[in-house]
């Protein structure tokens, strides 16, 4: 049975997808070590959240205040207006 992986943004390699965001974390600190001028950017999302901008896709399909977003927005949506009362 083979594990589920994602291709870490850090290079062309597989990760097991449940240790992504470990590994991650490592390749980061591997990347910054060699690139200490590397761009950093700030999530759309939560401010407080910087990463290399290589990381943005990854960041996004794992951001935590994204998720948190969408969700309200489709709670939001849902909810009953003054015209449907």
């Amino acid at each position: 049975m083979m594990l589920p992986t994602e291709c870490c943004p850090y290079g062309s390699h597989l990760v097991p997808a449940a240790t992504m965001q470990l590994h991650v974390a490592q390749c980061r600190k591997n990347f910054l070590e060699r690139n200490p001028n590397a761009e950093f950017i700030h999530c759309a999302y939560n401010p407080s959240h910087m990463f290399p901008s290589c990381e943005k896709d990854f960041h996004y399909a794992y951001c935590t205040t994204k998720a948190v977003i969408s969700k309200d927005e489709e709670d939001n949506e849902k909810a009953p207006t003054l015209i449907d009362l």
